[in-house]
Order: C-alpha cells, then sequence, then structure tokens
C-alpha cells in the first residue's frame, strides 16, 4: 500500500511579523506550531515580512495584487506538491479597498489544480447598513468573494463559533465542513516578579491599578469612557493603564474634554510581546468591553485568560454560552457603564475573589483556547 506524501504548509496571509496584528499572530503561532511537529511550512505575506525562526516567509512586495499573481503562482508551482494552502481571510486585508476579488479567483484556480484549500475565517464579510450605501456594496461582495472561496475550499474553520451559521449560509456544497478554530493568546507569559514589581511601583506608586487591552476602537470607545469616568470619581485614587494602539488618542481626547483627573491614565501605546506581558500583570482588574460581545475571536482576552486577569466585560450577539458557564469573567450587560464600574469596584475590593476568577481564567484558557488546541485540531483534519 503506497503512502500518501506529506503536504507541504502554505500560510497565505495579509499580514505577518514585524507587522502587529491579531491576524499576523494568529499566523505566526500556526506556523511555529505546525513546524514544531515537522511539517513543511512556508508564509506569504505582503512586506515587511520576515523569516522567523527557520521558517520561510515570502515576502511580497507587491501584495496580492493582480498583477503580482502570476509570480506567486510560478513561486508556488516551484514548492513540491502536495500543497495545502491555509488562507487567513479577513476580506479587507488583501486590498483594492477590501474587493479584491481576483485574489479569490486566483485561489479557487490553485484548488482546480490540485492544491488544497484550507479557508480561516477571521472575518466573513461587512454587515449592511441602510446609512451607507458605499458599505452596502461592500458588504454585496464580500459575500460574492466568501463564496468564491468557499467553492475552493476542502475544510472551513472559523475564530468564532458564531461565525458557523453566517459562513454556511453562502456554502455551495452540502458536503463542506465549517468548524471553529481556537485562536490563541499572542502574548507568551513573562514569569518575572520583580521586573513586574519595579514597573507596578513606576506605574501606580501603591495605588489600585485598572486596566484595558485594546485599541480603544471607536465602537467600544464611547463605553469605555463611562466606565473610566465613573471610576475615577468612585475611586479617585485609582490608576488606568491603557495597553495597545490607539491609546494615546484616547487618552488625549479624555483629558481634552475634562472627564478623568489628569494625569489619571498612563497610555502605553504598542509594545513588544514582552512589555504587554509584564503590563497585564501590573493590573489588579480590567475593563474590557466589546461592541459584540466577548467571543472566542477577541485575543486580547485570549491574553488575559492566559495571564490569570480578573476581568469585566459584556455579552453581546457573538458571545458563546460557555462564557457564563466557566464564571472565568465578569458578563455585565451590553452597553451597562454603571454594571461594569459596580463589578470593577466589586473585584477591587474582593481579593479572593480575584484570585478565585484569575484560577478559573487560566483554566478555560488551557481546556479551549491553547494553541496546543489549535494544532491538534489542524492535524486532526489534516494529518498527513
Amino acid at each position: 500500500m503506497l503512502r500518501q506524501a506529506a503536504a507541504n504548509w502554505h500560510l497565505l496571509t495579509c499580514e505577518y511579523a514585524p507587522q502587529l496584528g491579531g491576524v499576523a499572530d494568529f499566523t505566526r503561532t500556526v506556523a511555529a506550531g505546525l513546524a514544531s511537529t515537522g511539517r513543511a511550512v512556508h508564509v506569504w505575506s505582503p512586506a515587511p515580512a520576515a523569516a522567523d525562526d527557520g521558517i520561510p516567509v515570502h515576502e511580497l512586495d507587491n501584495g496580492y495584487r493582480v498583477s503580482a499573481l502570476s509570480a506567486i503562482d510560478r513561486a508556488l508551482n516551484d514548492s513540491p506538491a502536495p500543497r495545502r494552502l491555509f488562507v487567513q481571510w479577513v476580506p479587507h486585508g488583501y486590498g483594492y479597498k477590501s474587493l479584491n476579488v481576483p485574489f479569490c479567483l486566483w485561489i479557487r484556480r490553485r484548488a482546480q489544480a490540485g492544491d488544497e484549500v484550507h479557508l480561516m475565517v477571521h472575518e466573513p464579510f461587512l454587515s449592511f447598513d441602510r446609512r451607507r450605501a458605499r458599505q452596502n456594496v461592500g458588504a454585496v461582495v464580500h459575500r460574492l468573494m466568501l463564496r468564491i472561496l468557499l467553492r475552493a475550499a476542502r475544510h472551513v474553520w472559523v475564530s468564532t463559533p458564531s461565525f458557523v451559521p453566517d459562513v454556511r449560509r453562502f456554502t455551495p456544497r452540502d458536503d463542506l465542513a465549517v468548524s471553529w478554530l481556537p485562536v490563541p493568546s499572542p502574548v507568551p507569559v513573562v514569569d518575572d516578579a520583580r521586573a513586574i514589581a519595579e514597573l507596578r511601583t513606576m506605574l501606580a506608586d501603591g495605588r489600585p491599578i485598572v486596566g484595558h487591552f485594546g485599541t480603544c476602537h471607536a465602537l467600544v470607545a464611547p463605553i469605555l469612557e463611562q466606565v473610566l469616568e465613573r471610576l475615577s470619581t468612585a475611586r479617585p485614587d485609582l490608576r488606568f493603564v491603557l495597553i495597545g494602539r490607539g491609546t494615546s488618542a484616547f487618552v488625549e481626547r479624555l483629558y481634552a474634554a475634562g472627564r478623568v483627573p489628569p494625569d489619571s491614565i498612563v497610555a502605553t501605546g504598542e509594545r513588544e510581546a514582552r512589555d504587554v506581558s509584564l503590563l497585564l500583570q501590573c493590573c489588579d482588574a480590567f475593563v474590557q468591553p466589546y461592541h459584540d460581545g466577548i467571543s472566542a475571536r477577541r485575543t486580547t482576552m485570549m491574553a488575559l485568560l492566559e495571564h490569570g486577569r480578573a476581568v469585566v466585560t459584556n455579552a453581546g450577539a457573538r458571545t458563546e454560552a460557555y462564557w457564563s458557564e466557566s464564571d472565568a469573567v465578569v458578563i455585565a450587560s451590553p452597553a451597562d457603564a454603571d454594571a461594569m464600574e459596580a463589578a470593577v469596584l466589586d473585584l477591587l475590593d474582593t481579593p479572593e475573589r480575584r484570585s478565585a476568577l484569575a484560577t478559573r481564567a487560566q483554566a478555560l484558557y488551557a481546556a479551549r483556547f491553547d494553541a496546543t488546541r489549535m494544532i491538534t485540531a489542524l492535524l486532526d483534519v489534516a494529518p498527513v
């Protein structure tokens, strides 16, 4: 009996290290995980991108533009078959103002020529909005692009189980499997008690610290502003630490509006993973509003879980049932600043509850989201 030849994994992504972002972090984790099992792994990404831990990274100077696809074709064909293309799908990541239909048709042609396509749906499509005609055009084209990719795919993965019905609505084949793939934390835990203690002293000098990890996106900024304003009024001794891209501009707006006391907030901006880990461990509690609710696709929450942080967040349209069942985070009602404020104050006043949340958070992460579970799921579907 002839053994099936092992497939070469080709990870096609719209971003990769040294770029920062959820898709870049996820792709890097997948590449490292697959390579650690002895699989041959290649990464294809627009510039800037760099070889990492011995994994070949093909830097695409022209991205996935139509003019570049022929060159990518030739380079892929130089790699031994069988080839497995693991496509990281985010509609707005591939250029042409998120309308790169030619890229999707190219993926379908590669599948027809014999490549095995696995599709990872980080974002399926834009939603419709009656007030925005241009967005509605994009929403239609995104659904067309997804349908083309689904025709090419052997297996489809989604970043949250709540995307499964969205994807199935556009699946042209009854036999196409659609399943959830865990998205692990992008921030490894740094074990350095001395550095944490020194940083905490520098940040707050003994004051309680409430953190937020994220970009302060426009969809969450209003509720976050309200919570921080209420907390600063209720507890003037608090120090707030906001970690991530966009935090500096967010804090400047708060100060300009006079909504929080001067010097009550530290905005770190983007930081390297080690610095982020230390900052996360400095905070006593976190407030994490999400416009569509806490869900498996939120890498900021994955980092907080792995670090055993006490978190106040909110439910929403994308929230899976296990969040309330696990009791690993405190879940408030959507857009309820008063409830989130009260929950944070309760955590600050009850260190034993913070400790219990930390234990359950780490247990939930290990059981569902750890990187080893992601790699196991991939290889269960594609073992060779």
